[in-house]
């Protein structure tokens, strides 16, 4: 999910830390382009699943794609969607609202980790994907020193946000379990919670013939980071 952070940012941000939050915002953006530039040189029709206001669908897909479709589970940003000229259904996932082989691409901006069955979401990005189809998305990283640099990124920049509570405990809690490899899927939830990027790793491998992994924002540096970036084709 890509918000216009001109209109929707309304989080107090600490002082001098606002050119880290744009940065942020700007940088991911970039980063799913690169993907899909590299493998699609235009035209076809994409669906981009959670696509929060339409920002990132009007700037950056209207471009590359003939044809761009939002889906997006709250109400009142599908009619933002709307008003930017790209087309969006309102609609949760799974399943996705569209036929069998009807898509030359899907896109999910930061969404999947908000959606409970994840595994069941991806078999419907290939129910819908033609054959060489792609997927693009990107997944956060919620453990270790990985999940370290995320919880101060969250507490320095927005000092004063709420929509993550005991951000520290869920944190130290759930590096602790994965330690110990006692984290199962089924403690998978929205915004987050206990989010583990292993299992949607496995399922793209699986599932996919083709499938790149990059690490983000330094991508040297592995997991170390604080998101992936990805694209899995058929």
């Amino acid at each position: 999910m890509a918000l216009d952070p001109d209109t929707h940012d309304t989080t107090p941000i600490a002082d001098k830390t606002e050119y880290i939050y744009d940065w942020y915002e700007n940088s991911r953006m970039t980063e799913l382009t690169t993907l899909i530039d590299e493998v699609h040189h235009g035209g076809g029709r994409v669906a981009s699943v959670g696509c929060g206001d339409g920002y990132f669908e009007e700037k950056y897909l209207s471009d590359r794609f003939d044809e761009v479709i939002g889906v997006e589970i709250v109400e009142d940003r599908v009619r933002e969607v709307r008003e930017r000229g790209i087309e969006a259904i309102h609609s949760g996932v799974p399943p996705m609202p569209f036929a069998d082989n009807s898509l030359n691409a899907v896109v999910s901006l930061s969404a999947i980790e908000h959606f409970p069955d994840e595994r069941g979401y991806i078999e419907e990005v290939i129910r819908c994907l033609k054959p060489g189809g792609h997927f693009f998305l990107n997944f956060p990283i919620e453990v270790g020193i990985g999940g370290f640099i995320r919880f101060l990124g969250k507490n320095i920049i927005h000092p004063e946000k709420k929509d993550t509570p005991n951000s520290w405990k869920r944190f130290t809690d759930y590096t602790w379990e994965e330690l110990l490899k006692k984290t199962t899927r089924d403690k998978h939830g929205t915004n987050h919670r206990y989010y583990n990027y292993k299992f949607v790793i496995q399922d793209l491998d699986e599932l996919f013939s083709e499938f790149v992994i990059r690490p983000w924002p330094v991508r040297f540096l592995g997991s170390l980071n604080i998101a992936f970036f990805a694209r899995a084709s058929l």
